[in-house]
This record gives structure tokens, C-alpha cells and sequence, in this order.
């Protein structure tokens, strides 16, 4: 578009823009944003340095205590998604991601979102 038209664009993500949306952010996202950057605060302003913030989950009811992790526990290292929570088709999720993700969206809109 610019080379083309000299004017200024750029281009984004499919997707990046719905991920980063407040509009679709659940409540408990936004509850546990507001923990992990006050416990960020609480802890730079106590001298903690070299961790990261993280989170201690319970179920049934699902809670959320924010903890410190050290970086050297989480540095270079990924969680990646579970293969036993993909359909035998590749495509589709199990019924044990759903039940992972209902607590986590609370009431979510299903025009956008579909956990089928």
C-alpha cells in the first residue's frame, strides 16, 4: 500500500487485535491483571527483584492467589498446549479444554465465542 499509494499503513496480525480487545476481556481477566500488576508494584517497591508474577489456581470453585515465581523457573521455558485436550481430527477441542476455559471466560458472549 505504501509503495503503491505513499501512504503511510501498516499491517496486523489476524486475530492480534481480538486477543488485545478490552471490549471481549472477561472479568476475571481484568480482576487478575489488576492482582498481578499491583503485586508487581508491591514487590519492586519491597526491593523483590528477579521474579515474575504468577498465579495459584483452585477449581470448583475457581480462585486465583497471585504468587512469585522466580525467573530462573520460568526463563526460556514454555507451557504448551496440551495434545490430549485436541480432537482425534486435529481441528476440534475436548471436553477437558472447556472445562478448563469456562472458569477462566465467566460469562462470555457466544456470537464470538464458541466452545463446541
Amino acid at each position: 500500500i505504501m509503495q503503491e499509494t505513499g501512504l503511510k499503513s501498516r499491517s496486523e496480525k489476524p486475530g492480534l487485535l481480538g486477543r488485545v480487545s478490552v471490549a471481549l476481556m472477561s472479568e476475571i481477566d481484568q480482576k487478575e491483571a489488576e492482582e498481578a500488576g499491583a503485586c508487581a508494584v508491591r514487590s519492586a517497591v519491597e526491593g523483590k527483584t528477579g521474579f515474575m508474577v504468577g498465579f495459584e489456581t483452585t477449581r470448583n470453585p475457581y480462585s486465583s492467589k497471585t504468587i512469585l515465581i522466580p525467573l530462573e523457573k520460568v526463563a526460556n521455558a514454555e507451557k504448551k498446549f496440551p495434545l490430549e485436550w485436541i480432537g482425534e481430527d486435529g481441528a476440534s477441542i475436548k471436553p477437558e479444554f472447556k472445562a478448563y476455559c469456562e472458569p477462566l471466560l465467566g460469562a462470555y458472549d457466544s456470537r464470538f465465542i464458541s466452545l463446541r
